[in-house]
This record gives C-alpha cells, sequence and structure tokens, in this order.
C-alpha cells in the first residue's frame, strides 16, 4: 500500500516542477530574490534563514531521540518477522507505522479506542467552555453535564491506571514525528529559496531520507506528487506547524503552568496582548509582550522529554 500511495499522480511532478519555476520568476520580477523571501516578507519569520535556523536547531536535537526510537523500532520488526521464520531485511517506511504502533501497545497496554469510551463529545465540549470562561475571563450559557472524562455508558471516572498510562505514553514516537515535520519544512523552504533550478523529487526524497532517518529502500517512489502544502496556501510556510507549536508550548508553560493551569491573570494577558490586537501589530511584538522575551524552543523540547 506505501508504494501504491507513493507512486500515485506522477503527472504532478513536472507540475510542481512547473510551478516552483514559475513562482522564482514572479518573485524576481516583484523585486525578490526567491519565492520564499516573498512569502515570509509579512511572516513572523521575515525570512527563509529564520526558518531553516529553525529547523536547523530542532533537528539536531531531535536526531539523537529520533535514532534511538529507530533502534528499537528495527529490533522489533526483527524479533516479529523471525518470530514469523522470515528473513529480517530492514526497517523502511511502510514498516513505520504498523510497527509503532504494535511497540504502543505492547510498552503501555494503551488501547486508543478504549480511552475514547472516557470522552464523549458533549463532555469535552463542555470542559473547553469551561476553561475558556475561567481563563479568558468569558460568560458563556452554562448546560448540565456530567463531570468531565466519564465513561459515556457507564458514568465511571476514567481510571486512575489509565490516566497514569497515557501521561507515560504522551511522548512516543516524537522524535522521528517530528523529525519528519522538520523534513517536509526544509524541503517546502528549500525548494523555494533556491537560487538555482532544484529536481523536486530528488530533494524531497533526499531529506526525507537523511532527516526523516527512515528511507524507502530501492523502491522508486515520489511522496512529493501529492504533498500538496507545497501548491497551496501553504508554500514555504509549512514549517508553520512547528513554528506555532513551539511558541505555544513556550507561552502555556512560561505563563500558564506558572502562574496556574487556570491563572485568570495570565488569561487576561493573553486576551490584551494576543487576541485584542490580533493582525494590528505584528505577530512576535504581540508574543514578546505576552512573555516578557522573545520566545525559545526550551519548553517544546521539555514537553517531549526533552528538556
Amino acid at each position: 500500500m506505501f508504494i501504491v500511495n507513493n507512486t500515485r499522480c506522477p503527472e504532478n511532478v513536472q507540475l510542481l516542477q512547473q510551478a516552483v519555476d514559475l513562482r522564482q520568476q514572479i518573485a524576481q520580477l516583484l523585486g525578490y530574490d526567491t519565492h520564499s523571501q516573498f512569502v515570509t516578507e509579512v511572516l513572523m519569520s521575515k525570512t527563509p534563514e529564520a526558518v531553516l535556523e529553525m529547523e536547523t536547531s530542532l533537528r539536531a536535537k531531535l536526531a539523537p531521540l529520533g535514532q534511538q526510537e529507530l533502534v528499537e523500532l528495527q529490533a522489533l520488526k526483527k524479533e516479529y518477522v523471525e518470530a514469523a521464520g522470515l528473513p529480517y531485511e530492514g526497517f523502511y517506511k511502510w514498516d513505520k507505522e504498523f510497527f509503532t504502533n504494535l511497540q504502543f501497545e505492547q510498552k503501555y497496554q494503551v488501547k486508543s479506542e478504549l480511552v475514547k469510551e472516557y470522552f464523549p463529545m458533549i463532555q469535552v465540549q463542555q470542559g473547553i467552555l469551561d476553561i475558556y470562561q475561567q481563563v479568558l475571563g468569558l460568560k458563556l450559557v452554562k448546560v448540565e453535564h456530567p463531570e468531565f472524562a466519564q465513561h459515556y455508558q457507564t458514568g465511571e471516572v476514567i481510571p486512575t491506571d489509565l490516566v497514569n498510562k497515557l501521561i507515560a505514553a504522551k511522548n512516543h514516537g516524537a522524535g522521528l514525528k517530528y523529525l519528519r515535520q522538520i523534513a517536509l519544512g526544509t524541503f517546502d523552504i528549500t525548494m523555494y529559496n533556491s537560487l538555482k533550478p532544484v529536481n523536486v523529487c530528488d530533494l524531497f526524497n533526499q531529506l526525507d531520507q537523511e532527516i526523516g532517518l527512515v528511507g524507502s529502500g530501492d523502491a522508486e517512489v515520489f511522496g512529493v506528487a501529492t504533498f500538496g502544502h507545497v501548491v497551496s496556501s501553504y508554500d514555504s510556510q509549512y514549517y508553520g506547524y512547528l513554528w506555532s507549536e513551539s511558541i505555544a508550548a513556550d507561552m502555556f508553560a512560561s505563563r500558564f503552568l506558572k502562574d496556574g493551569i487556570d491563572s485568570p491573570q495570565a488569561g487576561q494577558d493573553y486576551r490584551r496582548e494576543i487576541l485584542a490586537p490580533g493582525g494590528s501589530r505584528d505577530a512576535m511584538d504581540s508574543i514578546v509582550k505576552f512573555l516578557g522575551r522573545k520566545p525559545n524552543n526550551q519548553a517544546f523540547l521539555k514537553s517531549i522529554g526533552l528538556g
């Protein structure tokens, strides 16, 4: 299935190649060296170099964790196939999801379907609204509801041992997960920031292997053909997923964990410095006003077990 999925729409490779070339030409007509310079100028990052600095910094810190996770997955696959009387012939991208899930179940004895039973939509929805009221000083119409995190049929409160397992499992596979995000973000910004023509398929496969650590062996695949973000409104902006997650972790840890998870003061500051100004001032200025300093990735790294 992996091979089939990553050899779809071969015609898109050439279309993407043409789109990149045309966007570079347009950017240069507008006075920019590259399309990425044009796109990032009005964003919080301001420059492609700032994006690459963020990606490179996180990659260096995540790589050892990703390598460790890969070694464990390789060992699990080797044990699995040899128990079935088959030879171990390496670990590839099509193995990753299956063995990551198998490892998760073996290590934490947690099944997501069981967890979902303690989080019916009405309880989750009401819990979120209650947090908004408390933290942001809002008044919403209250609806009757049972205590948050109860079984949807029996009313049983979620067991403590299940909660502990969920906490322990929170960062399972974080290294390889975020290295994959870095690979995709680096591809996007590099492709659109190159002063020379790039082969989009070769660049995608190269970065996916080098940064993401898990390759496709000798299989000729072109997953880039269905990486729709880079031709939609995310061109030179795919990094934003990780950029925003890092800043969100910093804001949460530095203010809400420090001042109290439901701190009205932190909530009012968030309302005043982040929500109220909206797009009327530079986003980084708003973040600095809220934090009292420029953001960093220390809280994010700690939240995934690297602090």
